[in-house]
C-alpha cells in the first residue's frame, strides 16, 4: 500500500504499465525519437526566449507556470512534436 500525505492508499504503485523497450541504436524508431528530442529541445528553447522576451516587455510574469502553458500551447502546433507522437504510438504499439 502506497502512503501519501492522508495515510496509507489503496492503489497500487503501477496503476498501468506501458510496454516501453530498452532503447536500441539500430531501432530506427528510437534513432528518430533521439533524433527529433534534440531538434525539439533547441526550439522549445528558442521558443521559449521568444515568448519570456515578449511577457517581460509587456510587464507580465514569465514563471515556470507560464512556461509549462506556453510551450504546450506551442507544441500542440509544432510538426516535429506531431511527429514524435506518432513514432511513440508506433514504439508502444510494437510492445503490445
Amino acid at each position: 500500500m502506497a502512503k501519501g500525505q492522508y495515510g496509507p492508499r489503496h492503489l497500487q504503485k503501477h496503476l498501468w504499465r506501458l510496454p516501453i523497450p530498452v532503447y536500441d541504436d539500430n531501432d530506427p524508431v528510437h534513432a528518430e525519437l533521439a533524433s527529433l528530442s534534440g531538434v525539439l529541445r533547441t526550439k522549445a528553447a528558442e521558443q521559449w526566449s521568444v515568448i519570456k522576451d515578449g511577457r517581460m516587455a509587456e510587464d507580465e510574469s514569465a514563471s515556470v507556470v507560464v512556461a509549462r502553458r506556453e510551450l504546450r500551447k506551442w507544441l500542440e502546433t509544432s510538426p516535429e512534436a506531431t511527429q514524435v507522437e506518432t513514432l511513440v504510438h508506433q514504439l508502444l504499439g510494437q510492445g503490445i
